[in-house]
């Protein structure tokens, strides 16, 4: 089971990006201004690991619930079509594996609780590599990313810097544990040298592509007073569900044990 999802993590991810930006491009050899192209050939090493029951399962009901494009993904009786470029029209095709007990072993780069020498008491996670990911910015970029809200005259509320200082709680525990810790950002500076600025261009031209001829010059203004209006409505409830889902934690290394010591 584990394996299947893996194949359609890169799957739902490639489906995402390219549905965002299709329609923006002419030729998708790069999905975003940051990204780099799909590399479509990595999905060549998983032909025939999954049966298409698994397979329609886990696009049905776990990674597109509200359902796609109808030539996003084709599900045929033997493979999957799925769309890399509109212009023009080109697919990978994924084949299925005829039966479970016939799936083809799939490449992993993880190792499985099995292979690791006992866990120390004192040092459970000692060997293991964990990357924290906190969500968004904060500090001076919280209101232009519109995760920033404030009731009456409080401090505000600010979800970049509520992840970061999560993250930083997070990694002390599993330090203690053992474990070496890694942030994909450890401060509240994006980490890309390109800044705001150097999208105004660019994001001026998408607008005017999607529908709107006359963008106000505004519209990236941090300062804008109708972007407060979006942040009361859409952040309010969201920031009182949310406070579980502050970190986003990638484990190189995952044995079932790692989760038991840090419940």
């Amino acid at each position: 089971m584990f394996h299947s999802k893996k194949i359609l993590i890169g799957l739902s991810f490639f489906a995402f990006q390219a549905g965002l930006s299709l329609p923006l491009v002419s030729a998708a050899d790069n999905i975003s201004v940051l990204g780099t192209r799909p590399r479509w050939q990595v999905l060549e090493k998983y032909q025939e690991t999954i049966t298409r029951d698994e397979f329609k399962r886990l696009i049905e009901e776990v990674y597109c619930t509200h359902g796609l494009p109808a030539d996003m993904i084709n599900i045929g009786d033997a493979s999957a079509r799925i769309l890399m470029h509109r212009q023009p029209d080109t697919y990978f095709t994924l084949r299925f594996a005829r039966a479970v007990d016939a799936e083809e072993q799939v490449p992993r780069l993880w190792r499985p609780a099995s292979s690791l020498s006992p866990a120390s008491q004192e040092k459970p996670l000692a060997g293991l590599r964990i990357a924290l990911d906190p969500g968004h910015l904060g500090g001076p970029w919280a209101k232009m990313e519109e995760r920033w809200f404030q009731v009456g005259n409080s401090l505000p509320v600010t979800e970049g810097d509520m992840t970061l200082k999560v993250a930083r709680l997070v990694a002390k525990s599993l330090q203690q544990l053992g474990a070496s810790i890694s942030f994909v950002r450890n401060s509240t500076e994006p980490v890309t040298p390109l800044r705001p600025d150097d999208f105004k261009e660019l994001a001026r031209k998408i607008l005017i592509r999607n529908g709107i001829p006359a963008p106000r010059p505004d519209v990236l203004d941090p300062a804008d007073p109708e972007a407060d209006q979006s942040r009361a409505i859409v952040w309010a409830p969201w920031f009182a569900g949310a406070a579980c889902a502050l970190v986003t934690i990638v484990i190189f290394v995952a044995p079932q044990w790692l989760w038991d010591s840090v419940r």
